[in-house]
C-alpha cells in the first residue's frame, strides 16, 4: 500500500500507542488531531525506507533538489519557487548534506556491498506491507518494512547514534520502545496469517564510519516477558485511546504526584 494511503487511515498504529504512553491523554488527543509537519529526520527516514525497499516508486513521491550553491539571495529564491512548482505534491529532498539524497545513495551502496543485501533483496520479501486487525476491541493498523513468510518481520532502523556497545544498542531499543512495535506487528501477523513469528530489528548506524549494523530480536520464543508486558500496556492504552478519541472538554487534573529520588542522595558521605 502507498504510504500516504496508509497514513490517512484512521485506525491507531503502534506509533500512536507509543505517543500515548509518554503524554497526558489531553495532549495526546490534541496532537493526534493536529499533526505536526514531519521533521527533517522523519522525512529522511521515510524517504530512505522508500529508496531502499521500493526503489521503483521513489520518484513518484520524492523530488531531488539539485541546487549546490549557497541557499540565499534572489537566485536561490527564484530557484526555490520554480522547484516548488515542478515538484508539486512530492516531498523535496536536498542533494547534499547529512540527511540528503547523496547520503541515501551512500547508504544504499553500503547495503548492497554488505551481508545485509541478502536480507533486503530476498525475492520472498513483501516490503512496506500494510496489515490491519483488532487489539482489545480497537481497530489497529501496521506497516511492516519487510514481511517474509516462514522467516518473520524485519524492520530497518537507521540511527545517527553509535551502536558499538550493548549499552548503546539497548538504549536505542528502550528509547524507541521496540517492545511495543514488536508486539503490535507480531499480533497483526498472527491475526492475518495465523502464525506467530519473530521480529528482527536491523539497526544501522550510518553517520559514523564505517557504517555498522546489528540485530535485535524480540519474539515470544526468546523474550516472552518483554512481549507480555508490552501486551498489557498496548491493550490498556488502546482501550483508553478509544475512549478519549472524541473528548473535547477535560476535567481539571487534580492528581497529586509524589516524586521519588534515588537512594544514593541520602547516603552518608
Amino acid at each position: 500500500m502507498i504510504v500516504s494511503q496508509y497514513r490517512a487511515d484512521k485506525r491507531f498504529s503502534q506509533s500512536d500507542v507509543k505517543n500515548y504512553l509518554k503524554l497526558t491523554p489531553e495532549r495526546f488527543v490534541y496532537q493526534y488531531k493536529n499533526k505536526k509537519p514531519p521533521s527533517d529526520s522523519m522525512i529522511f527516514g521515510a524517504a530512505l525506507h522508500n529508496f531502499i525497499l521500493e526503489r521503483e516508486t521513489f520518484d513518484e513521491f520524492y523530488f531531488v533538489d539539485t541546487w549546490k550553491d549557497r541557499r540565499a539571495g534572489k537566485a536561490y529564491k527564484d530557484h526555490q519557487k520554480m522547484l516548488e512548482e515542478e515538484a508539486g505534491e512530492k516531498t523535496i529532498l536536498k542533494l547534499t548534506g547529512d540527511k540528503s539524497y547523496n547520503t541515501m545513495l551512500a547508504i544504499l551502496d553500503w547495503i548492497q556491498g554488505s551481508s545485509l543485501a541478502k536480507t533486503v533483496n530476498n525475492s520472498q520479501n513483501v516490503p512496506e506491507h500494510s496489515l490491519y486487525g483488532e487489539i482489545n476491541g480497537v481497530q489497529v493498523k501496521g506497516q511492516l518494512d519487510i514481511y517474509r513468510p516462514g522467516v518473520g518481520i524485519i524492520d530497518l532502523k537507521f540511527t545517527e547514534y553509535p551502536i558499538d556497545t550493548t549499552f548503546q544498542l539497548n538504549k536505542i531499543a528502550v528509547d524507541g520502545r521496540f517492545d511495543i512495535q514488536a508486539f503490535c506487528y507480531i499480533e497483526l501477523v498472527r491475526q492475518n496469517y495465523n502464525v506467530t513469528v519473530p521480529f528482527h530489528f536491523k539497526i544501522i548506524s550510518w553517520k559514523e564510519k564505517p557504517i555498522l549494523t546489528r540485530t535485535v530480536e524480540i519474539s515470544w520464543a526468546k523474550t516472552p516477558e518483554l512481549l507480555e508486558n508490552a501486551r498489557l500496556q498496548v491493550e490498556t492504552a488502546l482501550f483508553e485511546m478509544q475512549q478519549y478519541r472524541d473528548v473535547t472538554e477535560w476535567e481539571p487534573n487534580r492528581e497529586i504526584h509524589l516524586p521519588t529520588f534515588p537512594n544514593y542522595l541520602y547516603e552518608e558521605k
